[in-house]
């Protein structure tokens, strides 16, 4: 009934500009019908199509319509009386937009339960955004506690592999090495026999150069001790060495004076031979200081095998152990 109505009053409006260009006094008051029947489009447009006593309201509207139509084709035919037919087309055209908007008017009822429609839909959205949110908030705060388990295993797989490192290298302390690097022969003097036919002797004097190496990652700090050197093992001569400290993952080199001197029969075979064989035995005792935290007490030990050349006066062989 509404598209009916519309096209009534487009009609309607096409007749009112046909007659209008017959007659120029009316042509500014139907140019004014134009916008007023525009405007009871729009009311039939924009009210509800649900409402009974609309639809009623729009078939009175029709007939209005009908009639302000027919009124200004009798007026187009009969051009005497044409302007007392304009005149009641006009008044019919305004019944026909006050009745729009009367109708329009009572439509408010249905507007505003549209509204409230509305209104409980936006809150059933608001509802549902809330709830959303809330959702979202959950599984936002469930990975945040997941990504700080991650962390807290990572960290703490991270600190059993630093303790493994550490105790497997930091923190296992090595026995120190200490060992005879070098000797140099200062004086060597060579006698057949003595007054007492004890049989011949060798007397020596040289210079050893020690060396202390510390493979661990704290200092070790050592006490004096002797080293002994034997022929054929007999003790003859020995070479202090003082106490001191060697610092960490470091080797520290010092140097000693040792004199040695026997007399022998078993010397003369040697001085025969040109080669004389020595042994040096040393035990070092000290502590190794890691980290100012741990404290371990370790005893290195030597031994080396020293072959002497008799004639060139220098040591030909040197191995330690």
């Amino acid at each position: 009934m509404a598209e009916e109505g519309h096209q009534h009053v487009v009609q309607a409006r096409n007749d009112i500009e046909y007659v209008s260009a017959d007659s120029n006094t009316k042509e500014l008051q139907y140019k004014k019908d134009d916008q007023r029947v525009v405007q009871v489009k729009n009311d039939i447009e924009y009210t509800p199509a649900d409402s009974n006593i609309k639809e009623l309201q729009h078939k009175k509207d029709d007939q209005y319509v009908v009639q302000a139509k027919n009124d200004i084709e009798y007026a187009t035919a009969d051009s005497n009386p044409k302007d007392l037919q304009h005149k009641k087309a006009d008044q019919h055209v305004a019944q026909a937009k006050n009745d729009i908007e009367f109708a329009s008017t009572d439509s408010n009822i249905d507007k505003e339960l549209q509204y409230k429609k509305a209104d409980q839909h936006v809150v059933q959205a608001k509802t549902d955004v809330e709830s959303g949110s809330s959702t979202s908030g959950k599984e936002l705060q469930h990975k945040k506690r997941m990504r700080r388990l991650y962390y807290v295993a990572a960290f703490a797989v991270l600190q059993t592999v630093v303790i493994l490192v550490l105790a497997l290298t930091i923190m296992r302390i090595k026995t120190p090495k200490f060992r005879i690097r070098s000797v140099t022969i200062d004086e060597l003097s060579i006698s057949s026999s003595d007054s007492n036919n004890d049989g011949p002797s060798i007397n020596m004097k040289f210079e050893a150069e020690i060396g202390f190496k510390n493979t661990n990652f704290g200092h070790f700090k050592f006490e004096g001790s002797s080293i002994n050197f034997m022929y054929r093992g007999t003790k003859v001569g020995d070479a202090m060495v003082h106490k001191g400290k060697v610092k960490a993952r470091s080797t520290k080199k010092i140097h000693v004076t040792a004199e040695m001197g026997t007399t022998n029969w078993n010397v003369a075979s040697d001085i025969e031979s040109g080669s004389l064989t020595l042994t040096s035995q040393a035990k070092m005792s000290g502590t190794v200081h890691l980290m100012k935290l741990v404290e371990k007490k370790r005893s290195a030990e030597m031994n080396c095998t020293i072959t002497v050349d008799l004639k060139e006066k220098v040591v030909r062989y040197l191995n330690c152990k």
